[in-house]
């Protein structure tokens, strides 16, 4: 057993080394091997295909875990996490170390030299109101209540709870709201929770930073008419790329930047015709909220908006706004 939980935490398997260690011949490590591979092999199905596997090069065996992330793919989920700066760095370096264990002992070395200065000089985004973080009532000053949250607001969307949260605005100020928490997000930097007031007569989503919600309080009321608020998360997620309040709208504007690519990639449910009279990219998509309006400001002279007229209208009022500054 000690040496099939080696094998599984990715130790690379030397009989001589392991014959050494146990004082006993090389036979009887050799022998204890071959009792691991038919174990694995009449319980292939049940353990997912897992192996033991020799290596020429090194002389030594090794665990094979088939249905497991192999190094490239835990190399890949490493460099999304660092990327995101989503985690505070405790929680990060926490959940790495805990992805290197499925790779093999001989990689484990070149992916801790390949993502360790990347994690030295990791830097989270700062969380709002760390200090005043409550999870479930109790205070708590645990650099992880981030992903405590997380789970909470999880797995009251599982239960179908109402919950109440106490929420730091945008402008600092604290308000309480009752809820029904739908879904979680992560969008940019940020955690965030999908939600619909527990009073209002039509859905309307509403968003949350998670980092921002100092207390959750789960009621005992289930949501009955939970198909009252069903919404397609995937579409949604396209539509709300930006976060903040507003509308569904239908927009459209010329582009002329060096790369139309660029803004299909930011813009989910872009779509890019070309102009036969001016040669121009017009693009035209569905979003949601107010956000895209900033969007479109820090393109600069490379974007003219065509409609809705409201739009064009704040776009317009925000040029003449900064314009202004500078006279």
């Amino acid at each position: 057993m000690g040496i099939l939980c080696r094998g599984l935490m990715g130790q690379q398997l030397s009989i001589q080394e392991l014959a050494n260690e146990c004082e006993v011949s090389t036979k009887t490590i050799s022998r204890d091997i071959n009792v691991i591979k038919n174990f694995l092999a009449n319980n292939s199905e049940q353990l997912d295909n897992i192996e033991i596997e020799y290596d020429k090069k090194s002389n030594k065996y090794n665990i094979s875990m088939k249905g497991f992330l192999d190094n490239k793919e835990v190399f890949a989920l490493v460099e999304i996490l660092i990327g995101s700066r989503v985690l505070h760095k405790d929680d990060l370096d926490n959940i790495v170390n805990k992805l290197k264990k499925f790779t093999k002992g001989k990689d484990r070395e070149m992916l801790g030299e390949l993502v360790g200065k990347e994690l030295l000089h990791y830097n989270s985004v700062k969380l709002d109101h760390r200090e005043e973080s409550v999870f479930n009532s109790d205070k708590t000053n645990s650099e992880n209540y981030l992903i405590d949250n997380v789970w909470a607001l999880t797995n009251a969307i599982h239960k179908r709870k109402e919950i109440s949260i106490n929420y730091y605005k945008m402008d600092g100020n604290k308000i309480e709201r009752r809820i029904i928490p739908l879904s979680i997000m992560v969008n940019e930097y940020y955690f965030y929770l999908i939600a619909a007031k527990a009073d209002d007569e039509e859905f309307s989503p509403r968003y949350f930073r998670v980092d921002r919600i100092t207390e959750i309080i789960e009621h005992r009321a289930t949501t009955r008419n939970i198909n009252k608020y069903r919404f397609d998360e995937g579409a949604l997620r396209s539509q709300i790329q930006f976060m903040w309040p507003g509308t569904l709208m239908n927009i459209a504007f010329e582009f002329t930047g060096p790369s139309v690519q660029a803004i299909l990639d930011r813009i989910p449910t872009a779509q890019c015709t070309r102009d036969d009279k001016t040669g121009k990219n017009i693009i035209t998509a569905e979003v949601y909220g107010d956000g895209i309006k900033m969007y479109l400001l820090s393109q600069g002279s490379w974007v003219k908006v065509l409609r809705p007229k409201r739009l064009v209208e704040e776009i317009k009022g925000e040029i003449e706004k900064m314009g202004c500054m500078y006279c």
